[in-house]
């Protein structure tokens, strides 16, 4: 059975919190993994970040981190200086992930968050190919520290390099290792997949994480994404990792801000609510 996780993000409104406050929530509830924004730890106090690894380790729960590179760290930038400085960014993050305890690190890695062409461009293949040279010397780092990179694929409102399962296996190709996989997430898929079943099967052996939140960003089963489909589709290509929720709710804070959340999706018992979704889920893997 795979491990259900969830994202800290569910419970606050803002990126930079008492990040072991929700890894206790996440073991209460049941869940064998939390999931967190490494950007944000990397940016906290560092008696947040020991206090977490301690948490971590008492509570005997999974760490799982996802990130979204800034534009000064475009690995796929035209810029040599800005693609040197995503480098040792990622490189440090591939570290940061393996001290904190994990062996995942996840997200919109291969360019920046919010990115889009530039105005007259049409042709993305430059950038994908720099950033496919950028991250050879990434994965290098992670090959030896045993840490998994998987390459999130986003709606094209959020990034425009890659927007379905077919465009990340060509780009895991072009870089090579057995280090780098794909993270898909029901919520873009929804916008840019034909199907979600042949997406996953498509990504198959390939697939390295999974996140799940409906197409409103609530939990599963309070939108209209197709479950039974989806954790169908897992099941049917043996998929044995990680399944995160990541609904976001909370309209007001920095996390709102970024992930675009303009009204309160907020819901009473937050708590009973995602374990009975975590329930849910499950039942549909049985």
């Amino acid at each position: 059975m795979n491990k259900m996780g969830i994202y800290f993000g569910y419970w606050t409104k803002d990126w930079i919190v008492d990040f072991s406050k929700y890894a206790k929530k996440a073991a209460d509830l049941g869940f064998d993994i939390i999931e967190y924004d490494l950007g944000a730890i990397m940016d906290s106090p560092q008696e947040y970040q020991e206090k977490l690894k301690d948490t971590i380790e008492k509570l005997n729960i999974d760490i799982t981190f996802c990130i979204g590179l800034s534009k000064k760290y475009d690995i796929s930038s035209g810029d040599s200086r800005v693609r040197s400085k995503g480098i040792e960014f990622l490189k440090n993050a591939v570290k940061e992930t393996h001290r904190l305890g994990g062996n995942q690190l996840s997200g919109i890695i291969y360019g920046a968050w919010g990115a889009s062409l530039n105005p007259g461009e049409k042709d993305k293949s430059l950038y994908l190919e720099r950033s496919a040279e950028s991250f050879k010397e990434v994965v290098k780092v992670a090959e030896k520290l045993g840490v998994t990179c998987n390459v999130e694929v986003a709606n094209r409102f959020e990034q425009f390099m890659l927007n379905t399962a077919e465009e990340a296996k060509e780009f895991i190709k072009m870089v090579g290792s057995d280090r780098l996989k794909i993270h898909l997430d029901t919520f873009h898929m929804n916008i840019e997949e034909d199907s979600f079943s042949k997406a996953i099967k498509l990504a198959g052996d390939d697939l390295g994480h999974f996140h799940i939140g409906e197409n409103n960003r609530k939990l599963p089963g309070r939108g209209h994404l197709p479950w039974e489909e989806i954790m169908g589709a897992l099941k049917e290509i043996k998929y044995e990792g990680a399944i995160v929720m990541e609904p976001f709710l909370l309209p007001g804070g920095d996390i709102a801000q970024d992930v675009k959340v303009w009204r309160n999706l907020d819901i009473k018992n937050k708590d009973e609510e995602a374990k009975k979704a975590k329930e849910y889920l499950i039942n549909l893997l049985k």
